[in-house]
């Protein structure tokens, strides 16, 4: 475990990024976290927990979402760049088609 991520510190490649985008997901819930020169880098690091905390689960259609998850972090990336304002923190429930800026 990386001891800066257990101290709720932003990791160097958070740090020196101008974009971070972090998928996460459990059963059929994406959560989307991004960072930006503008916005989200406070709220990241809150984020972060220990490997012993994590919430142990599984998808119920297995890996099938894997491309869901990447292509809703792209479109933060696609929005940003486009000049258009991101969610630091979001959340895709995939069966009910609920999006969340949490």
């Amino acid at each position: 475990m990386n001891d800066k991520l257990a101290n709720h510190e932003l990791p160097s490649e958070v740090q020196r990024a101008p974009f971070w985008a972090d998928a996460r997901m459990l059963a059929e819930v994406i959560r989307v976290l991004t960072a930006s020169a503008d916005m989200g880098r406070d709220h990241y690091p809150t984020t972060l927990f220990p490997q012993a905390e994590a919430q142990t689960g599984a998808c119920t259609s297995r890996d099938l979402h894997g491309d869901d998850r990447g292509g809703v972090a792209r479109a933060s990336v696609h929005a940003l760049a486009a000049g258009f304002p991101t969610a630091a923190d979001q959340s895709l429930n995939l069966l009910s088609g609920e999006l969340v800026e949490v």
